[in-house]
């Protein structure tokens, strides 16, 4: 008897041992079953803005309003994603008779079982709001109660439950054609604040904050840049640069402190010389008492002699500190494709270089076997960490732009943009962290 129960453990912890192998093994794929069907040019632009516009008017709206969105406009916004997370493709198809069905390939090369895991999400037509009606995850697939149980339990665990479940109600119902879908919704005018809580909450958006740069760094920082701009009437970034990292030395002894100040330096720039809102995105690190009493509108500060330079640059280093490179840099790309539509200012190269620029220095800040060595370098030079820009193309129309340079899936607009991101890496700053 003895014997067999020991059999029986044996057995039991095989399984255990086997499961979670078996389980990799059923969702695991050698082929990508989800291909991005739409390229990110300026029609895609279009779909999105035109989505956004939409939100942004109901956000200011009371009552319920329908949100209409075609399958292409869908597929833009995949397209965008993908260009942002490099190792996720999906495509979304809308069908009057099953509703839209969301696809997902997720690349994992380090995978034994195979590179891919695909999946699937089915939302059907309604009246009574959001609801999914079938998942699949490689070879596994849930029926329509376990796949609405997962949904939401995984929409808590990103935003929080109060947060998911303010999200699920404001959906009212869903109608379905072969043109697209129309969304009943009662809009919610704290969007931004519900989903960026939830996120904090969560530790995925702003989890850099909470792990490394301290409110209390921030809000000294912030104290700082406030008297030094009123005094010195200085419009040039690297002038500020170069007073905050000098600061933030000051209270760096090892590289993880330097990478923890670096941050906070970073973040503080963003919100006083770019928008309060990345306050409010955070989670308000810094009182809106304090930013009452320093200023109204965020002042102006200069890269090259240009405000959109410095713009791009902060806004930048503080996404690439929010997210990574790739979705930092999709956004840069997203703001150049939009100007590039009629009416807008152009696509800009040195736009785009600033967003590199930007990315890099806040790579370089916050990172611990750099960290301390940024903290010594000038900063007060400008050209110790922004590129030159004079001859790089700007104000291009969206037509030029494809022709010349084939779409941002181009070749000529990839080696324009491997000389910039070369142009870069030859800057004192990041010869000095080599």
């Amino acid at each position: 008897m003895g014997r067999l129960i020991k059999y029986m453990i044996i057995f039991l912890l095989l399984g255990l041992c086997a499961t979670p192998i078996l389980l990799l093994q059923a969702i695991s794929a050698e082929q990508a079953s989800a291909h991005t069907s739409t390229t990110l040019n300026s029609q895609a632009i279009k779909k999105v803005k035109r989505i956004l516009k939409q939100l942004d008017y109901a956000a200011h709206a009371k009552r319920q309003r329908p949100l209409r969105i075609t399958e292409d406009d869908l597929n833009a916004g995949l397209a965008l994603a993908a260009r942002g997370i490099k190792r996720i493709q999906g495509t979304a198809h809308v069908s009057a008779t099953d509703g839209t069905t969301l696809k997902l390939s997720l690349h994992v090369p380090e995978n034994p079982f195979g590179p891919f895991i695909n999946a699937s999400l089915q939302l059907a037509a309604n009246s009574k709001g959001l609801i999914f009606k079938q998942l699949n995850i490689g070879e596994i697939s849930f029926h329509q109660a376990i796949t609405q149980d997962i949904v939401e339990f995984t929409l808590a665990q990103l935003l929080g439950k109060q947060q998911s479940r303010q999200l699920l109600n404001s959906v009212k119902s869903i109608a379905t054609s072969n043109n697209g879908l129309v969304i009943q919704y009662q809009p919610l005018p704290d969007l931004v604040k519900i989903v960026s809580s939830g996120l904090n909450q969560s530790g995925l958006f702003g989890a850099n904050l909470n792990t490394l740069a301290s409110t209390e760094a921030i809000q000294r920082y912030y104290n700082q840049l406030c008297r030094q701009y009123r005094q010195d009437n200085n419009k040039k970034l690297a002038h500020y640069l170069a007073m905050l990292f000098t600061s933030a030395s000051q209270h760096s002894r090892t590289p993880q402190q330097a990478a923890q100040q670096n941050q906070a330096a970073i973040i503080t720039t963003a919100i006083f010389f770019g928008s309060h809102k990345f306050n409010t995105l955070l989670n308000k690190p810094i009182p809106d008492t304090q930013i009452n009493r320093c200023q109204k509108n965020s002042p102006a500060s200069y890269l090259a002699r240009r405000q959109d330079l410095s713009l791009h640059f902060i806004y930048s280093a503080m996404l690439k500190i929010l997210s990574d490179h790739d979705i930092s840099f999709a956004m840069g790309e997203f703001k150049e494709l939009s100007d590039a539509l009629r009416g807008g200012s152009g696509f800009s190269f040195a736009d785009l270089a600033a967003d590199q620029a930007g990315i890099m220095f806040a790579t370089t800040a916050t990172q611990t076997e750099s960290a301390l060595l940024l903290q010594k370098t000038n900063l007060n030079k400008e050209a110790t960490f922004f590129p030159a820009i004079t001859d790089l193309p700007e104000n291009i129309s969206q037509k030029e732009f494809e022709r010349r340079y084939g779409g941002v899936e181009g070749k000529a607009y990839a080696k324009q943009l491997e000389q910039i991101r070369e142009r870069i890496k030859q800057l004192p700053l990041y010869q000095t962290n080599q």
